[in-house]
Parts: structure tokens; C-alpha cells; sequence
């Protein structure tokens, strides 16, 4: 009789353990869940005693959105059902805790999944005329194909970032080059040195540098044209003083 006695004993002591860490998690108690789970590491996890003491069911029934990431942290079953065959996202629609019902979606929670009398959490949020759950729900598979799209074009641009070292040096060395080229034809630009001309962007001798080396030409011409009549001018001077 005494093993069956230590086993009973036993058995009232590991469900007094998942009672503790299924309450903490009703009241938001992450402190004390992390406590009882510590101290019955080797007989208590984080998925509870299915199918009654869920403590990510709990949680999701009471809104603890920072308790249902903490034991998703732990890597708690988030597919795990009660005995009425609902999951944490039931839960939380029949509650109409939109806020739950969000991270819960986002974690990979199945929003397809029924109870036992065959409804989904969108079927019980309609049940309850909980419109905003309602409105999460039905727009969550757009939400997740546009996530999905997303993440496609983020490792895309990922495979970019990882080419885009061999794409900088080639076209360092055109620009380089280019510049060089540039001189030699159209000289130096004015008012920049090599230094800086070497760093212009692509396609940087412009019509309008052009344009600014052609009107400097022309400004040296007139300047050579009024000294020449200067020159012209100081020599009639000379030439009248000399006669008199």
C-alpha cells in the first residue's frame, strides 16, 4: 500500500506545482512562474499539464501578452489544446484580447485550427461580435503574404549588400578612369583640384561644364581685347604729346 500511497502523494504534489505555474500565468506572474519552474525543473515544464492546466492558454484568456512571450521564449507548444479542444488563440478570441490574438499570429499559431464543436477562433470572435478580433483575423492572411513578400525581398537585398563590395570597385576604377580621360580632352576643371575631380560623380562633364569652360575662354579673350586697347589708347596718348 505505501507506493501506492507515495504514488497519489506524488501525483497531488506535481498537480498543486502545475495549479502554481498555471495561476502565476493568469495573473501575469512572471517571477513567479520562473520560481516553480526552477524549483520543479525536473518535473514541471512550461507546457503545463494538458489538457486542463495550459499555462499559455491561461495566459492568452487573461491577456498577459508579456507571460505568452515568456513562454514562448521557453519553447512552449503553441498548438496545445484543453479539453474542450481549444487552443491559446481561442482563448484569447473568445476573450476578445486583440492583443494576444495579434502575437500569437505572429508566433505561427494555427488560426485555422477547431474545437471540438468545430469552430475556429474567427467563427467564436463572430459568435461574440468581437469586431476588432474579428478584423485581426480576417485580415491576418493578407498580413502574413505581405510579411512573406517582405521577407523574400529583405534576403534578396541581403544577397545585394554581399555583391555590392565588387560592384563599389568597379565602379571606382570607370569613375577613375573616366576622370583621366576627362582632363586630357577638356583640362582641368576650374575650381577644383585633381583631388576632388577624381571624386566627381558619374557623367559629371556636363553641357553646363562645358558651357562654364567655354565662357571662361571668353572672359580671357575680352580681358586680352581691353588691354590691347589700353595699350592702343596709351600709345595715341603718346604719340599726340610727342608731335606738340
Amino acid at each position: 500500500m505505501f507506493p501506492l500511497k507515495s504514488g497519489i502523494l506524488g501525483s497531488l504534489l506535481k498537480n498543486t506545482e502545475y495549479d502554481d505555474l498555471y495561476k502565476a500565468a493568469e495573473k501575469g506572474d512572471i517571477p513567479g512562474m520562473a520560481s516553480v519552474l526552477e524549483a520543479y525543473k525536473k518535473s514541471v515544464t512550461v507546457n503545463g499539464s494538458p489538457p486542463k492546466l495550459i499555462p499559455l492558454i491561461g495566459a492568452a484568456a487573461n491577456n498577459q501578452v508579456r507571460v505568452i512571450q515568456f513562454l514562448l521564449g521557453r519553447k512552449a507548444r503553441i498548438g496545445l489544446r484543453n479539453e474542450k479542444g481549444m487552443s491559446a488563440l481561442h482563448a484569447a478570441a473568445e476573450k476578445n484580447n486583440t492583443d494576444s490574438v495579434s502575437v500569437l499570429l505572429h508566433a505561427g499559431i494555427d488560426p485555422s485550427a477547431k474545437d471540438k464543436l468545430g469552430r475556429t477562433a474567427l467563427e467564436i470572435a463572430r459568435e461574440k461580435k468581437f469586431y476588432d478580433t474579428c478584423l485581426i483575423l480576417e485580415t491576418w492572411p493578407f498580413i502574413k503574404r505581405s510579411m512573406e513578400q517582405m521577407a523574400k525581398l529583405e534576403e534578396s537585398a541581403k544577397l545585394r549588400v554581399r555583391r555590392h563590395p565588387d560592384v563599389r570597385k568597379f565602379l571606382a576604377e570607370y569613375e577613375r578612369r573616366k576622370s583621366e580621360i576627362d582632363r586630357e580632352i577638356f583640362g582641368p576643371i576650374p575650381g577644383s583640384s585633381s583631388r576632388g575631380s577624381s571624386k566627381r560623380p558619374m557623367g559629371s562633364t556636363s553641357g553646363q561644364q562645358l558651357n562654364a569652360r567655354r565662357k571662361g575662354s571668353r572672359d580671357q579673350l575680352s580681358n586680352k581685347e581691353k588691354v590691347a586697347r589700353r595699350k592702343v589708347d596709351s600709345g595715341d596718348d603718346d604719340s599726340s604729346s610727342s608731335s606738340a
